[in-house]
């Protein structure tokens, strides 16, 4: 598949959380606690002199976390790629950050030890962008991605969201604002819109109503400027449209991992393994392990 980044470089303008799913990394129980074993046992593989590559890395989150939870640095040097314009993570004299295309790695043939992604590799085309895994893996390299799931709770509550946001645009519920000429008949129409929108949702719809009436609470009583308080809503509707971009991009990315042993066979990966990573029984995400042979 292919990304357009508009709606992440619109996310990484304006936020700074170390992933766009507030993900504690290091969390040690609860489903947070698999994730963050799962990245304690790859970083525990890394090896002083090594190149590491971070792909879809955002911010650098990972490198962040792997810097936050290790006693001592173990690599040569640490590269986070991502297609989008994020602001770094981290300031590190041995990590760098590439604003670049992951369908086309621009690195040496045989200069990685490990490639690694958080919920990133998968955006990409995997047609174009596992050959150039497969380049610029050295003969002893290792691949760890951790990829979303189309069955997992995040994919799950990524419809429930889209199915809401999409429907508090279309009521029209932030639209139009500047015909107020006061906050209190403002405060009036937007209260009672919401009002609606929770009585007519479904349960399960519910919270992503009750975390958008939060927002406009907030706003509403930030300013008693109308002017600046319809600015700000209507920012808010901008940042609602972008999010929802988001989460089908990344839904879409999800149905694309269904079809990877295919594409690893078909640019001569056979030494991997994929699974699903579980928390009591709910999936959380897909497990990509491998070898350049």
């Amino acid at each position: 598949m292919a990304t357009n980044t508009q709606a992440w470089d619109i996310y990484w303008e304006t936020n700074q959380s170390a992933n766009s799913f507030a993900f504690d990394y290091s969390a040690t129980e609860g489903p947070y606690g698999v994730v963050n074993t799962f990245w304690q046992q790859t970083f525990s593989q890394f090896s002083s002199g090594e190149t590491i590559v971070d792909l879809g890395a955002g911010n650098g989150s990972l490198c962040q976390f792997y810097l936050q939870s290790s006693k001592e640095v173990r690599f040569k040097n640490w590269i986070n790629i991502d297609s989008a314009n994020a602001k770094p993570a981290v300031k590190h004299n041995l990590v760098s950050y590439q604003q670049d295309d992951m369908n086309v790695l621009r690195l040496p043939s045989e200069s990685v030890d490990h490639f690694i992604s958080m919920f990133g590799i998968e955006y990409a085309n995997f047609s174009q962008s596992l050959q150039h895994v497969k380049r610029c893996l050295n003969d002893k390299g290792h691949f760890h991605f951790l990829m979303h799931h189309h069955n997992a709770v995040i994919s799950v509550q990524s419809k429930i969201t889209i199915s809401r946001y999409e429907r508090i645009l279309q009521a029209g519920l932030l639209a139009n604002l500047n015909c107020f000429n006061d906050i209190e008949p403002l405060k009036k129409h937007l209260l009672s819109a919401l009002k609606f929108q929770l009585q007519q949702c479904p349960l399960n719809e519910q919270v992503d109503v009750k975390l958008i009436g939060q927002k406009i609470y907030y706003i509403l009583h930030s300013t008693s400027d109308i002017t600046l308080c319809v600015q700000q809503l209507e920012l808010l509707s901008n940042q609602l449209t972008w999010q929802i971009v988001r989460l089908k991009q990344q839904l879409e990315a999800a149905n694309q991992v269904v079809n990877l042993p295919e594409y690893l066979q078909n640019h001569g990966i056979s030494n991997y393994s994929l699974k699903e990573l579980e928390y009591k029984g709910d999936i959380l995400a897909w497990v990509l392990l491998g070898t350049k042979i």
